[in-house]
């Protein structure tokens, strides 16, 4: 829930203050809200499917979730650039209202772990051991590189040079959402049917 308010808050610093120091603060925000969701919600998966017995439905389930995302976000591309066409600063709004409706849904789900209370010392505990089994492992260390190098290319891309270009020559707003619709829905693909491909190939190749 705590990511989740970070994530909201950028959108709505991004539609009061629509200037430079504006969008670096939001994008502060919003990185730090993306960085605490993503630990709980695999955390809360693993819990539930735990409680179930069906860990190994685990890649299924986040395969599937991302479908999910990926679907909201065709969506949100298809009516995001008519909205922005009307008014630039209202997608910031929406997408906030949009966050903090989640949140409050997310704040009715219960963890299943209740050992213990969860405390500053714990987080700082699990983080460091986190970090100790990440740098020891070759494998998660080399996956860490190939989804940095792999985001850095994509943001890079579409973000800060192929959007920004299309714009420069004319490109109306409306067909650059339909093409990202488009590129969210093979995403959408992929996401739901990847953890198949991996169960007949095997993780380990």
């Amino acid at each position: 829930v705590l990511g989740l308010f970070f994530h909201a808050i950028h959108g709505l610093i991004f539609y009061a203050f629509p200037s430079f120091p504006g969008m670096i603060i939001g994008m502060l925000s919003a990185g730090l809200g993306l960085a605490l969701q993503t630990g709980a919600w695999s955390s809360l998966t693993y819990e539930l499917l735990k409680k179930y017995r069906k860990e190994s439905m685990l890649t299924e389930v986040t395969g599937k979730a991302s479908a999910y995302f990926a679907m909201t976000a065709i969506i949100g591309s298809l009516i995001g650039g008519p909205i922005f066409k009307w008014s630039p600063d209202i997608p910031y709004l929406v997408f906030f209202v949009c966050i903090v409706l989640s949140g409050v849904t997310a704040s009715f789900i219960k963890s299943e772990n209740r050992r213990s209370r969860p405390s500053w010392d714990m987080l700082h505990k699990i983080t460091l051991e986190g970090i100790k089994y990440t740098i020891a492992n070759r494998k998660l260390v080399g996956l860490i590189f190939v989804t940095l190098a792999m985001t850095t290319g994509r943001m890079m891309l579409n973000q800060n040079i192929s959007q920004p270009y299309q714009l420069s020559i004319g490109v109306d707003i409306a067909f650059i959402g339909v093409t990202a619709a488009i590129i969210q829905l093979i995403q959408m693909g992929v996401s739901a049917w990847t953890y198949k491909i991996a169960d007949k190939i095997g993780y380990e190749n």
